[in-house]
């Protein structure tokens, strides 16, 4: 599934905004290992899109080298830092630095000398006997007091005074200086968590998890999300539906302040609302602004392909979704060529019909970006030129492809509203089932009814269907993927005990490990994935082990996992959301 290594490959590498070369293989190999370049910087061959160089599966062993370095060094920091620490030092020294500046109250011992002591009786009196009394012998101890008027009395009292207050007002001091502590370290705490959410908001947006971003954005306080919120235009849609953000906050930030491709998304921003209105005139009109803003901003003339399509004139939308076709390989643009020229006048397909046949074929052999709709195109375009080999190959691309696919790939939030939906294809679609009878027809209409969202439709057609099919295992298949599409997970684990189902089939086989692993993640699903590796089902089988390697959370094996795999899918959700686990 994965390029080989082409020694007479020319490479162009993308380093810090310019691109460099072309160069050889042996010549990246030297500039990795001189560090003129990194691991981190893109690059790509005539034949493939940009790659950072670590995801590139031909630079794989360099990589793994320079890693292992990297690792090497860190090992050597790690150990100095560890011997580093025995060094004797402790805290002894911040506790008496602390204890010094308590304010201690001393008594002056000359003073303590002078306080008023009790005076002894020098003197006593016998009171006489009384008459009829018996006379009681007592002699009292009397107490000297001191007298308000006596000086030493009111030195020690303004003495007691000064220090009650000294007292006082330390203890105040203290208390001052504690909540003072308390509330800037309340201050700094909350200052680093909001430049902690800020950070993963960024992160989630870069991977493409729009909804996941604008959840934690609204956990921003105000000035931090009117700061933010230029970051973050690429995915308005998202936040508009969310209650993220307003159209009004984003016509705020017109005032100035932002870079020339942040002025291209407002006024793309103004494209998708006037488009979602049905306002084609504002729309071109807003579009034509964001092309004087940033002329080379690619959505822009995915934009203007869709806009030109909507208007008829499909021609020349093919050529645009051509032109970014031939410039980076995506589902999207091969998408918007099927149908502009399916809606193209005969003279224009005949033309072009057997270059759109051959990208369609080596797009889906390897892709799975909206594999499902491309392979309508290609079923389509196969029997129209009598391509017989190619059209039974491609249907049964199509009945081994899991139902709604492009529900896991990402694109773009300001992408004209209403486009890449599998309806627009439904006049290719009966087009096709014109060729189909039998148990065949009816196994593709249920791909459609689920691809088209329609249910309840499908389940009537199931119904419908008992007792007429010649194939029972046809459909049991038609029945698991009816259940899988409602997410009745321990129905399609029941059925798959049934023995009504071809087990040797790659989608029963994905269909029923999916569910099984988002049932109980812990289950062993190895005979699933043993047959989808011996049918070349590759792209299956590690999205299986992807999604038992999430259940488990954040991990090392999943980390060297995702290194290892999926580089031809930097769009597709699953392993977006592994990159984020942790984030």
């Amino acid at each position: 599934m994965y390029l080989q290594k082409n020694s007479e490959k020319k490479w162009l590498i993308k380093s810090e905004n310019k691109i460099l070369g072309p160069y050889s293989f042996d010549q990246i190999l030297d500039l990795l290992r001189k560090k003129q370049i990194s691991i981190i910087d893109e690059i790509r061959d005539p034949e493939t899109r940009w790659l950072y160089v670590r995801e590139n599966n031909e630079f794989k062993n360099i990589v793994e080298e320079i890693r292992k370095e990297i690792d090497s060094k860190q090992e050597s920091t790690k150990t100095f830092q560890s011997v580093a620490g025995f060094t004797g030092v402790t805290t002894s020294g911040y506790e008496d630095t602390v204890s010094k500046t308590k304010t201690d109250i001393v008594f002056d011992q000359q003073e303590e000398n002078t306080q008023a002591r009790d005076a002894e009786v020098v003197n006593e009196t016998i009171a006489p006997p009384v008459e009829n009394i018996p006379q009681i012998k007592m002699m009292e101890k009397a107490k000297l007091y001191g007298v308000m008027t006596d000086e030493n009395v009111q030195d020690k009292i303004g003495d007691y005074s000064r220090r009650l207050k000294i007292i006082a007002a330390s203890i105040v001091i203290l208390l001052l200086t504690a909540m003072g502590s308390y509330y800037y370290f309340q201050y700094r705490s909350e200052i680093k968590r909001e430049e902690e959410l800020v950070t993963q908001v960024k992160k989630l947006k870069a991977y493409g998890l729009y909804e996941l971003a604008a959840q934690k954005y609204v956990n921003l306080p105000p000035v931090a999300r009117h700061n933010l919120l230029p970051v973050l235009l690429e995915m308005y849609p998202t936040m508009q539906k969310t209650g993220a953000a307003t159209l009004d906050e984003i016509k705020e930030l017109k005032a100035g302040g932002l870079t020339p491709e942040q002025e291209a998304h407002v006024e793309l921003i103004s494209f998708w609302n006037a488009a979602k209105q049905q306002d084609m005139v504002e729309a071109e009109n807003a579009l034509l602004r964001a092309n004087v803003k940033k002329q080379s901003l690619i959505l822009i003339k995915e934009n203007d392909g869709w806009l030109n399509y909507k208007k008829g004139q499909y021609a020349k939308a093919y050529d645009q979704f051509k032109m970014l076709f031939d410039r980076e390989k995506s589902g999207r643009y091969l998408f918007g060529m099927v149908l502009s020229f399916f809606n193209s006048p005969p003279a224009v397909r005949a033309d072009f019909g057997r270059e759109l046949l051959t990208s369609l074929e080596r797009y889906t052999l390897v892709y799975f970006d909206l594999k499902k709709e491309l392979l309508i195109g290609q079923i389509y375009l196969a029997k129209q030129m009598n391509e017989e080999a190619i059209y039974n190959i491609s249907l049964r691309q199509f009945f081994n492809t899991p139902t709604m696919m492009s529900m896991h790939f990402n694109r773009p939030d300001l992408l004209m509203p209403d486009t890449y939906n599998w309806s627009d294809l439904a006049p290719i679609i009966e087009a096709i089932k014109v060729n189909l009878t039998g148990d065949q027809a009816a196994l593709f209409e249920m791909h459609n009814l689920i691809e088209s969202a329609k249910l309840n439709s499908a389940d009537s057609f199931l119904n419908n269907s008992q007792g007429k099919l010649a194939d029972i295992k046809i459909l049991a298949q038609m029945s698991l993927l009816q259940l899988n599409a409602q997410g009745r997970s321990a129905e399609v684990l029941a059925l798959g005990k049934s023995g009504t189902l071809d087990m040797t089939s790659e989608l029963n086989s994905f269909v029923l490990a999916y569910n099984q692993i988002k049932s109980d993640p812990s289950k062993n699903v190895g005979i699933y994935l043993k047959n989808l590796e011996s049918k070349e089902y590759v792209f299956y089988k590690e999205w299986l082990e992807l999604e038992q390697l999430k259940a488990k959370g954040p991990s090392p094996a999943l980390k060297n996992f995702l290194q290892d795999h999926f580089f031809t899918t930097d769009n597709f959700i699953p392993v977006s959301e592994a990159r984020s686990l942790g984030e």
